[in-house]
């Protein structure tokens, strides 16, 4: 009460006795209402901008939060796009690689076929060789044997006389081994 008086300018007096002071008592109770009724409005509006700070600040937030959300999901939609074609690739890489490991086990396997039959072949060519040679082995010594029986025909026909029945067969001996040349 003592502040009211200092900061309205009142004296220490007696409410009842003067008219003026009550007036002025009143005055000063209605300045302190409106005083009061304006640190109100004046409260009422800080709290209004701290709370219209707050939901700008909420408001904000919750945009960049979900913008943050929709961010995430198509940088995983991206990555998950990769995957799915990198996968893709590399299947068919696979298949690719698949097929050429077929392709080329099929190739393998004629070249296998054709170098057996090549081989079948040499060892073949390598047998007729062998006969050819014991064969023309065969005919050297034949041969030999021959020119001896053909030499001692011709030797035996020069010491036989014209008249012996054994010149004639000898003769023929000696037809039949030049025969051999045919």
């Amino acid at each position: 009460m003592i502040e009211i008086r200092k900061r309205h300018g009142l004296k220490s007096i007696d409410i009842r006795k003067d008219k003026m002071v009550m007036d002025k008592i009143r005055s000063v109770i209605n300045d302190i209402g409106l005083e009061e009724k304006q640190l109100l409005k004046e409260r009422n509006q800080h709290f209004r901008q701290i709370y219209r700070r707050f939901m700008a600040s909420f408001f904000l937030g919750s945009v960049l939060s979900l913008l943050i959300i929709i961010l995430v999901f198509s940088l995983l939609n991206y990555e998950i796009s990769k995957r799915i074609a990198a996968e893709e690739k590399l299947n068919k890489s696979h298949d690719l690689l698949e097929v050429r490991i077929k392709e080329r086990t099929t190739e393998l396997e004629n070249q296998i076929v054709e170098k057996q039959n090549i081989q079948g072949q040499l060892l073949q060519s390598n047998k007729m060789e062998a006969v050819g040679r014991l064969a023309g082995g065969i005919a050297h010594d034949f041969n030999n044997i021959l020119t001896v029986i053909l030499g001692n025909c011709t030797l035996l026909i020069e010491d036989l006389k014209d008249d012996n029945p054994a010149k004639e067969e000898l003769e023929e001996i000696r037809k039949s081994s030049n025969a051999r040349h045919l």
